[in-house]
């Protein structure tokens, strides 16, 4: 493919943040990392790392972006190439998304990262480039951050006029042996069913997780993905299964220890134990966001 000369924006002078300062902690600036806080918040270290990111690429404008983008293939060698990932990234989804607005899909995040982090190899804001490598590291952090998203909005859902409203999904009433694997994990995933009853979007979503880290119901798994997934449950399009198979067991366990360490920094010990072992934790403390490689 020939090559192409792209206006690669020239890195700003702010100063990068240390690696061991992007422990997310407490207090309403988004851009201050304490190194004292105890505990991190999966929403804001993610939200914190894309924004670094973005920094140290130049600020690019989406045009150079998409540009980007459209050579991927020749940048990075992907498994299962471009079919699995989108072509382009609007104006609005790249700026809502660096700015921390909104948590995209697994897809839509390999793709922003992966030409930034090109176009900061380019113009010399980063000095190393782990290319596709990366991405896995990227996908622990969104699944906790959209874990953690989940469990803040399940806490407010009863508090008051101001609590958010949510779409529904459709309800769903669970086969007999599909209660019994809920059942299995405690009285948190017992009680998903009556929810999942009435359409509660992150029940179904749950349920899905619950089921799909087993065997036998990886199939009715992906179709109560497809519902949740079609009700706004955000996490939830991230495990659908590229085509009508079963859903994948390992990411499904990886789901599972997102919602623990979700569960267990909202104090909720049921669900906590009911993804824990579902995802094959230790019982110990779950994981907390790791800070970001030096690059």
């Amino acid at each position: 493919m020939a090559s192409t000369t792209r206006a690669v924006p020239s890195r700003r002078s702010t100063p990068v943040t240390p690696a061991g300062a992007l422990r997310a902690g407490g207090g309403e600036n988004e851009d201050a990392m304490p190194d004292e806080q105890p505990e991190a918040s999966a929403l804001r270290v993610f939200r914190h790392r894309i924004k670094e990111l973005y920094a140290r690429a130049g600020s690019p404008k989406p045009t150079v972006v998409n540009q980007i983008v459209e050579d991927l293939e020749e940048f990075y060698p992907l498994m299962g190439g471009r079919s699995t990932l989108p072509t382009s990234v609007a104006r609005s989804t790249l700026n809502q998304v660096v700015n921390g607005v909104r948590l995209p899909s697994a897809g839509m995040l390999a793709v922003i990262v992966l030409a930034l982090q090109r176009c900061g190899r380019e113009n010399g804001g980063l000095t190393e480039d782990p290319g596709a490598a990366g991405l896995e590291e990227w996908h622990r952090l969104l699944r906790e951050a959209k874990a953690e998203e989940g469990a803040r909005d399940r806490a407010a859902s009863g508090e008051g006029p101001d609590a958010r409203r949510v779409r529904t999904a459709d309800p769903v009433r669970l086969e007999p042996g599909e209660r019994a694997v809920l059942d299995a994990h405690g009285p948190y995933a017992s009680a998903l069913a009556a929810r999942a009853e009435r359409g509660d979007r992150d029940a179904v979503y749950e349920i899905a997780v619950l089921l799909a880290c087993g065997t036998g119901h990886g199939h009715k798994a992906a179709a109560y993905l497809v519902n949740a997934t079609a009700a706004g449950q955000s996490a939830a399009s991230d495990l659908l299964p590229a085509d009508d198979g079963e859903v994948d067991r390992r990411l499904a366990r990886a789901h599972a220890r997102a919602l623990a360490y979700a569960a267990g920094r909202y104090g909720d010990g049921e669900a906590a134990r009911a993804f824990r072992s579902c995802g094959a934790l230790p019982g110990a403390a779950p994981p907390r966001p790791a800070s970001a490689p030096d690059n």
